[in-house]
């Protein structure tokens, strides 16, 4: 992962890690699909799902990576553009 690596949209005011988060949330289903699905170019990034890049209107789960010391690495995987908006809706 990226040091700057990002796993939800508000200030996280209780300090919980992201594995916790994505327990709380049971977001591992969600990576799981993202991280087998194929990815596209977006800036510095590799981003999935393609339709993250393709439709202005995507709302949905969305997983980053960009090049840090050399390597490919996990910048972000955030479950929506709506804080309190599941992925299924």
């Amino acid at each position: 992962m990226t040091a700057d690596f990002g796993f939800r949209w508000d200030p996280n005011p209780d300090q919980e890690d992201f594995f916790g988060y994505w327990n709380r949330k049971q977001l591992w289903g969600e990576l799981a699909r993202l991280l087998e699905g194929r990815l596209v170019a977006k800036d510095d990034y590799l981003v999935g799902p393609p339709e993250f890049v393709t439709r202005s209107s995507y709302r949905g789960p969305r997983i980053g990576f960009r090049i840090e010391e050399q390597r490919w690495k996990l910048a972000y995987f955030l479950e929506s553009d709506e804080p309190g908006r599941s992925s299924a809706e």
